[in-house]
């Protein structure tokens, strides 16, 4: 009887050592997976943030721009603009000159 109980708990221990090792085989399966995981969140992650400083980057780009073509067309209208006060000095002048 008492070596029908040691051999059961050989069995038992047997089992329990097999279950140890498929629990700690399915643990490092999980760790190798989260370490994937993390890795390619880590990957998609730097990805998007270069994405964004390219279009911070791009939308800066496009202001400047911008901001240049305005100028560049608020100094067109200010020549234009004296052009035409200069044009109607001239007109009144010869309209004043014609008068004398």
């Amino acid at each position: 009887l008492l070596k029908e109980a040691e051999r059961e708990r050989e069995v038992k221990d047997g089992e329990l050592a097999s279950a140890k090792e498929l629990h700690q085989a399915e643990v490092g399966q999980l760790e190798r997976r989260l370490v994937g995981q993390e890795e390619a969140f880590k990957k998609e992650l730097s990805s998007a943030q270069e994405e964004l400083e390219a279009a911070v980057s791009a939308a800066a780009s496009e202001t400047e721009r911008l901001e240049k073509l305005r100028g560049e067309e608020v100094a067109a209208a200010a020549d234009r603009h004296r052009a035409e006060v200069e044009a109607v000095k001239k007109d009144a002048e010869r309209q004043h000159e014609a008068e004398m």
